[in-house]
């Protein structure tokens, strides 16, 4: 279920999603009118127009639908480059092969695989955070600790 609040009116919407699960990560381009969330069951992302809330679900790499070690956590939106990253703890699903960020255009097709990130911090508690530098196409995320280290990535 994905709310939407009119705060000109005080309007409530409420709408039905496309994902399974828990809602991890979600980000909106304003301009274009495009909603990206990320669920935790079905480890897939979700590209919704908000036009008539039309969209998409697609699968993370390396998602199996059978099990959520694959779902994403935030999601960050690039609006100089119209790109969503989505942090991804577990790469290809597997608990031992790092993090990645994927990075999605407006239409939910993938553009890029950031891979070789440690920010899972194994079962750690804190939540992953994407900060983006979108003028120089870079971006930090929390860890391998998640408490007191960044790494770096570009895209």
């Amino acid at each position: 279920m994905i709310g939407f609040v009119d705060l000109a009116t005080g309007s409530f919407d409420v709408k039905t999603g496309l994902g399974l699960g828990v809602i991890n990560g979600v980000a909106v381009d304003t301009e274009d009118g495009i909603l990206c969330t990320d669920t935790s069951f079905d480890s897939a992302v979700q590209f919704y127009d908000l036009s008539d809330f039309s969209g998409i679900s697609v699968l993370l790499p390396g998602a199996d639908p059978q099990t959520s070690t694959a779902s994403g956590g935030d999601i960050e939106f690039d609006s100089i480059n119209k790109l969503f990253l989505v942090a991804q703890p577990f790469s290809d699903g597997q608990l031992n092969n790092g993090s990645s960020i994927q990075v999605y255009d407006l239409a939910g097709n993938l553009v890029e695989s950031i891979d070789g990130l440690n920010f899972q911090g194994g079962f750690n508690v804190f939540p992953i955070h994407i900060t983006l530098n979108p003028s120089r196409r870079m971006g930090f995320v929390n860890g391998p600790d998640l408490t007191t280290a960044i790494q770096s990535f570009n895209y």
